[in-house]
């Protein structure tokens, strides 16, 4: 499945003569987070209005504001919308029923349902019982944290995963240091974020079932700020920030499980960047693990920042998305816009989102959609034709979903297979 998978990620991302690439604004004054399979739903938040409300957009009907904002009422807010693949559900944190508090919530059909305080130490911190940082592909587990009750010892704040079913779920354990969750493989077993270290600075941590491995166990407080940002959907390779103590600057990091190891890959900064003061992390990765986005500071000033995003592939490494764009046929107007980063890739590898803004101001916040449509979208196996080898990996992945093969987005069934063989022979 791993080599098929990159394999369409070869064929997708390596130019526009093997696909057609799409450039697209799709939200003024909001930054989108999450993106569903092929671009068709998007979530993320108002910000020109400063009430940072969750909103989806979809090609059809456009911007859909969601309600249950929470910096209206208690002017503070935390967390961001993510999206399940198919965007069907949305997660955020959302104020609760009673218009008190902060919790993690999840959207479906128009209905918000809250993670109630179902664990048996929560508390509330700051108007706050959690907060929703990320959703599993299936859409049935969040993940994020939660805060412990007034007077624990230790952490105040727990990572956790939550689901209607079972309510949430502690991924700490008594005694350890504070921790979030930022992220969620497609069935949730996987789960990626960050645990505090003794002098609270944070160090990329992933839990597999529930079992928490240290990604970089040399950190030893060593002053990075760094974390898991998100999981790949087959639960293989995780993505963020990671620290290197010879050029002391947090860059891209790419963490590949080995069956029996997670084992570190620092995929480096864009030319240009000030080394210890620059800052670069990914910001998510696709279902295969072989597709990075993320942001690169090349001087991290807070809001003076000179910023943009990047693309990682094995092929290709990492490029500037301006880059990317122009070598795909789409000039980005740089002397307007100011590109910002890029915040999600679709699953499947068929989409992303960036953000930009208006040069010279802290206003004109902008959401782009990219799509890439492939030109033989049945030739799973990339050698510009549709027969028996994509056949083989089409069988291969019966049942998945967020796979090379499943076209229609409900798992690779009859319907796909009826499709391969419809368009087979020579790629047009």
């Amino acid at each position: 499945m791993h080599k098929a998978a990159t394999l369409l990620a070869a064929t997708l991302f390596a130019s526009a003569s093997s696909a057609e690439v799409t450039f697209q604004y799709i939200a003024d004054g909001y930054i989108g987070l999450g993106v569903s399979n092929g671009g068709a739903v998007v979530t993320g938040n108002s910000v020109t209005d400063q009430t940072y409300e969750t909103f989806r957009w979809t090609e059809a009907g456009g911007i859909e504001r969601l309600g249950r904002a929470t910096n209206p009422v208690l002017g503070t807010g935390a967390g961001g919308p993510e999206i399940s693949a198919d965007g069907t559900r949305i997660s955020a944190t959302i104020l609760n029923t009673a218009g008190t508090l902060m919790v993690p919530g999840v959207w479906e059909d128009g209905v918000w349902w809250e993670c109630l305080p179902t664990a048996p130490d929560g508390g509330i911190l700051d108007l706050s019982y959690g907060s929703a940082w990320g959703i599993s592909g299936d859409g049935q587990e969040v993940v994020g944290l939660y805060w412990l009750e007034s007077g624990t010892i230790g952490a105040s704040a727990h990572a956790m995963t939550s689901n209607p079913t079972i309510g949430i779920t502690s991924l700490s354990q008594p005694g350890r240091n504070d921790s979030r969750a930022n992220g969620a493989n497609h069935d949730g077993t996987v789960v990626g974020g960050w645990e505090a270290e003794d002098f609270g600075n944070w160090t990329p941590t992933v839990w597999v079932n529930g079992v928490r491995t240290t990604l970089e166990p040399d950190y030893n407080d060593s002053g990075f700020w760094s974390a898991v940002q998100a999981v790949s959907g087959d639960g293989t390779v995780c993505v963020g920030g990671a620290g290197n103590a010879t050029t002391g600057t947090v860059e891209a990091g790419r963490w590949v499980f080995d069956g029996a190891n997670w084992n570190s890959q620092h995929l480096g900064i864009l030319p240009g960047t000030a080394l210890g003061v620059g800052r670069v992390w990914a910001t998510d990765v696709s279902h295969d693990g072989d597709f990075v986005v993320g942001v690169n500071r090349f001087w991290d000033n807070g809001p003076f920042s000179i910023t943009t995003g990047f693309i990682w592939t094995p092929e290709t490494g990492m490029v500037d998305v301006i880059d990317w764009l122009a070598d795909n046929g789409i000039d980005f107007n740089s002397e307007v816009e100011e590109m910002i980063s890029l915040e999600s890739v679709s699953p499947a590898g068929d989409a992303f989102i960036g953000v930009t803004r208006t040069i010279g101001t802290f206003d004109g916040w902008r959401t782009f959609l990219v799509r890439i449509i492939p030109d033989c979208p049945w030739d799973l196996d990339g050698d510009g034709n549709v027969g028996s080898g994509d056949l083989a990996l089409i069988i291969g992945f019966w049942g998945q979903t967020d796979v090379p093969g499943d076209f229609n987005g409900d798992g690779v069934g009859s319907d796909d297979l009826a499709e391969l063989i419809g368009n087979w022979g020579p790629c047009p």
